[in-house]
């Protein structure tokens, strides 16, 4: 079920990114909220990415997963649209998937490595 959730999620992140500018006017994706709808929704992102991964690792690799995905769909919305690449899109996405993989963390509570125990 948990895959289907996150499916349906980015299918719904990639059909807004490359929904025509109109389109995004009358969801309020575009304007004033534009940089905290980036926000919101990538630590949303972040979070799914890493919420099933069972080691500090796999989170890691989800969130770079997830930052992957956020420039997938900057490339698209270049490449179809025109536009030049949105670095600071890009940015704030990937700060909302640090704050998801960290709120996962603390959720899901976090072992102290034995190697970094000091005795």
């Amino acid at each position: 079920m948990f895959r289907v959730i996150l499916a349906i999620w980015l299918a719904i992140l990639l059909a807004v990114s490359l929904a025509p500018d109109a389109v995004k006017y009358e969801l309020g994706t575009k304007g004033g909220f534009h940089d905290a709808g980036h926000l919101v929704a990538f630590v949303l992102t972040g979070a799914l990415f890493c919420w099933k991964a069972l080691s500090r690792r796999a989170k890691l690799l989800g969130a770079l997963g997830a930052c992957c995905f956020a420039i997938g769909l900057e490339a698209l919305e270049a490449l179809i649209y025109g536009n030049h690449f949105e670095w600071s899109d890009l940015w704030i996405d990937s700060l909302g998937v640090i704050l998801g993989l960290a709120i996962v963390a603390l959720l899901q509570g976090t072992k102290t490595p034995a190697w970094f125990v000091r005795k």
